[in-house]
């Protein structure tokens, strides 16, 4: 378990605004975990961001976060169907 990791979820659930977030470890910009989170009050812990994502995303663990753009890529996408 991530030491504090269980502070947003606390915090989001007192503040009212909670959402699906990815926790994000900053070294490599890889999402360690998924949590209920408000990512505009609660604090990440040490060496992570929490991002919040829409309701329909599929971002899970393993995926990875561009910072720059907001954005999220899957690593192993699926197969695309006709490929060889």
């Amino acid at each position: 378990m991530i030491p504090g990791m269980m502070g947003p979820m606390i915090l989001a659930a007192v503040n009212g605004n909670p959402q699906r977030c990815a926790l994000v470890q900053n070294s490599d910009e890889t999402v360690i975990n998924i949590i209920i989170a408000d990512p505009l009050v609660d604090p990440a812990p040490e060496g992570c961001t929490i991002v919040g994502l829409p309701e329909d995303s599929p971002v899970s663990f393993g995926w990875i976060y561009n910072p720059d753009t907001g954005e999220f890529t899957d690593p192993n996408p699926p197969p695309v169907e006709g490929a060889t």
